[in-house]
């Protein structure tokens, strides 16, 4: 259950007003992303309003005390919708509802507002364009966070003549638009699509609250020199094909032909099948499953769940592929990185940039099941010692993905990024 938010004066007498149409319920990483933003403002004495999608249930009206106003504009609410022309015009006329939404929630504000989109695209912009003329005065700044959703090869594509054109246009009319993006490579291509500056900025993990802090700072790792206690491996993302799931039942259909006796086991959350480029679907493989050293999780796990199965893992397996994540973060990995648990991660992706600097994992070849396997075998070998530097970069981990480095990011009251300069605790070649 999440834990209700309470709005907070700030010194300034302004409001950070979040506008957040995929703000529905507990489904996604927008509600635990959002709800780490906000313990943070209240950290710092921050006034918040929330306004999110209008479907959103009542546990999360509640949660967020949010005003639940805002239509749909992309994501599985629309998947129903039949035919690309009919899909297309219901996205523009909840774009305008949106807008009107947005315009009736500043109209009603009694102070000056900073606006705060968590998750900025074209619709979004679109439907804030006629607030932030309008409003210029009362909208002290309007601080867009663009989350990349195309590949990497996709990023300057037709796709985003659009999003050049409505965020120059939102730079116009507005002094104090800013725009941000968590990944470097994400960034500077933004800037180079639409000629306008893109900050960095934090994605919060709230480690305190969201961990037993305690437990995770004193558990011990798994003995691998004990016969009754596998070193247990996760993968805990969705399953889909970005992420290489399949990349990694073939790597471990590899390792476990070539060395049934391996004392480990996989745990791999798999909710539902997945198409493949191909049109072929993917699912859990039963010859896994029969060896009795992989579990497929396939329900959705509620945040406790979840949480417990995170303390029990001595490593998380992150074999995403390069052209979707080079440019994304991964929330899965984030909490690794602040839980002090080694990862296997490939190269080519934002989470490698990340663990190549941390030095507490191993990279690995995208889409190369040969290597994952050898990856995976040498983390089983040498868990204790990548535990123990995993556990010696947490702290920097939690520091960088923090709630109050994301405000302090969005304020501009100083930005840091340890991980530029942070002494890598190895040589890259050593964690291969």
């Amino acid at each position: 259950m999440i834990s209700e938010t309470t709005n907070t004066m700030n010194s300034s007498g302004s409001q950070y007003l979040f506008i957040e149409s995929q703000l529905m319920d507990r489904s996604s990483h927008h509600t635990e992303y959002l709800k780490c933003i906000l313990d943070g403002a209240k950290q710092k004495n921050i006034d918040t309003h929330v306004v999110c999608n209008r479907s959103a249930t009542a546990d999360i009206k509640r949660a967020f005390a949010a005003s639940a106003v805002l239509a749909s504009v992309s994501g599985k609410e629309l998947d129903g919708i039949g035919g690309k022309f009919k899909r297309h015009f219901v996205k523009l006329s909840n774009t305008a509802r949106n807008s009107v939404a947005i315009f009736h929630q500043l109209r009603k504000a009694r102070k000056r507002v900073a606006i705060v989109v968590p998750t900025a695209w074209t619709l979004e912009i679109f439907a804030l364009l006629p607030s932030l003329i309008w409003f210029r005065r009362k909208i002290q700044s309007a601080n867009l966070i663009f989350i990349p959703q195309l590949k990497s090869t996709e990023l300057e594509s037709k796709k985003t003549k659009l999003l050049s054109v409505l965020a120059r246009a939102a730079n116009w009319v507005h002094p104090r638009i800013r725009f941000f993006a968590e990944t470097k490579v994400a960034r500077e291509a933004f800037a180079k699509i639409t000629n306008c500056e893109f900050k960095p900025i934090a994605h919060p993990i709230y480690f305190e609250t969201t961990f037993d802090e305690k437990a995770a700072k004193t558990r011990t790792p798994q003995a691998v020199n004990r016969t009754d206690t596998p070193v247990i491996f996760g993968c805990y993302g969705f399953a889909r094909y970005e992420q290489g799931i399949d990349v990694l039942q073939a790597a471990l259909n590899e390792l476990l032909d070539r060395n049934p006796d391996l004392n480990i086991h996989v745990f791999i959350k798999w909710s539902k099948p997945f198409a493949m480029p191909d049109g072929s679907v993917a699912a859990p493989d039963a010859h896994l499953e029969s060896t009795g050293k992989v579990t497929f999780i396939k329900e959705v796990l509620s945040d406790a769940p979840y949480y417990q199965q995170l303390r029990k893992t001595d490593c998380i397996v992150f074999p995403y592929r390069p052209e979707s994540y080079a440019a994304r973060m991964s929330r899965v990995f984030l909490e690794a990185c602040c839980l002090g648990i080694p990862t296997i991660v490939s190269k080519g992706t934002n989470q490698w940039n990340i663990s190549s600097k941390l030095q507490a994992g191993i990279g690995v070849a995208a889409e190369d099941p040969a290597a994952l396997a050898h990856a995976i075998e040498s983390m089983a070998a040498g868990i204790s010692g990548y535990r123990e530097k995993a556990k010696a970069v947490s702290a920097l981990s939690r520091r960088m993905f923090s709630p109050v480095q994301f405000w302090q990011d969005i304020q501009e009251t100083g930005w840091e990024n340890e991980l530029v300069t942070a002494k890598p605790i190895i040589e890259a070649s050593q964690a291969q």
